[in-house]
């Protein structure tokens, strides 16, 4: 029997080792992605593990998901081992996915400690950590959990009659809870060479009005091009330059 703590005793012992870079479709300690984080774990601790990227795993790994308010409702606190993912239902996934309603889970961490995440980033390069309170941080950062199948975690729910509520409407409200799109980076600035979370929001809120943008994360010369089209539509400098401005311009024309 492997417990949630053991999956996070593994994935944290990749801390200790020497640093690991982030290595797209890497599996093993040479480097890995965040699939392949996840993948190794599992392996180390003797179960079967190949999954087609992320989304695979939030399709085929999980015996339990959803928000994560959804987890801590069930649970008060998610158990350590638990898989934490990005999700977002903006048409990002591959397209051997669109159109079955489980969107697009893009990223992963393994929950290692009551206030840590471990995972491999793409923007640092390596495995690392990132600091975690059983919270969604909304728009583009963990959003959603995943009980992995066959692990056994130490968990009691908080009362039989919300664990029941929760498991029976956790579809539909997580589909209705990932859909919101209204951006919190309206403080920060976004500009050419700029990569992240915020960028893909930028790139999801103006498809939402005619683009055809590839959802990637980096601010390229296309993404510019496009910001540049929608602030000279709306009057604003068109400079390229993704501000307060241009964002409060961008919020309103979505949700218009």
């Amino acid at each position: 029997m492997i417990t949630g703590t053991e999956v996070a005793q593994k994935a944290k012992s990749l801390l200790l080792m020497q640093t690991i870079p982030y290595v797209l479709g890497g599996e093993d300690t040479d480097g890995m992605d965040c699939q392949g984080l996840v993948e190794w774990t599992l392996r180390q601790l003797g179960m079967e593990a190949d999954y087609r990227g992320t989304n695979d795993m939030w399709r085929s790994l999980l015996s339990e998901k959803g928000t994560i308010a959804q987890g801590v409702a069930k649970y008060g606190s998610l158990p350590l081992g638990t898989l934490i993912f990005i999700h977002d239902n903006n048409g990002g996934e591959p397209k051997r996915y669109q159109g079955d309603g489980e969107g697009n889970a893009w990223h992963v961490y393994i929950k290692i400690s009551d206030t840590m995440l471990v995972h491999a980033s793409a923007s640092n390069l390596i495995v690392t950590t990132r600091t975690f309170a059983d919270e969604a941080i909304p728009n583009g950062g963990p959003n959603a959990y995943g009980l992995i199948r066959g692990v056994t975690y130490e968990v009691t729910p908080v009362k039989t009659a919300v664990a029941a509520d929760v498991d029976s409407a956790a579809d539909t409200a997580f589909t209705a809870a990932a859909q919101a799109w209204s951006p919190l980076y309206f403080r920060l600035t976004f500009k050419t060479g700029c990569m992240g979370s915020g960028v893909r929001e930028l790139q999801t809120g103006l498809n939402r009005l005619g683009c055809t943008l590839r959802v990637d994360g980096r601010f390229g010369p296309v993404t510019e091009e496009a910001v540049i089209t929608f602030q000279r539509e709306h009057g604003l400098e068109a400079d390229g330059v993704v501000g307060p401005k241009t964002w409060d311009a961008l919020i309103a024309a979505v949700n218009a």
